[in-house]
């Protein structure tokens, strides 16, 4: 079950806003969407931060890899990289079911996780 969740524009990758921490801590999980790259952005900046300050909640960046991206409609690319309402959702149940181990039964079975 998921309780609840916050959603932040950090609005800069640098220097990360050290109030990210906090709210890091208050949460079982973080994800961040990359518009672009996973590789330098935001989620790679938030998860180096976090880590350096002790923050212990497991971070996960979805977003594209760094190799050639077929062209393609900005729709069918990011339903391909899992960057869609679907497979945004399916990686934060994904990184919940992780987050608690044999307990998460329930979440793996979720429908955006097909």
């Amino acid at each position: 079950m998921i309780d609840s969740g916050d959603v932040v524009d950090p609005r800069w990758v640098r220097p990360v806003n050290p109030a990210l921490a906090d709210l890091a801590r208050a949460h079982r999980l973080v994800v961040t969407v990359e518009d672009g790259i996973r590789a330098g952005g935001v989620g790679a900046a938030l998860a180096q931060y976090l880590s350096r300050r002790g923050v212990s909640t497991p971070a996960r960046t979805l977003g594209l890899p760094t190799r050639f991206v077929p062209h393609g409609g900005r729709d069918e690319l990011l339903g391909r990289y899992g960057l869609d309402p679907e497979g945004i959702a399916a990686a934060v149940l994904d990184g919940l079911a992780d987050t608690h181990g044999a307990d998460a039964g329930p979440l793996r079975g979720h429908p955006a996780q097909r």
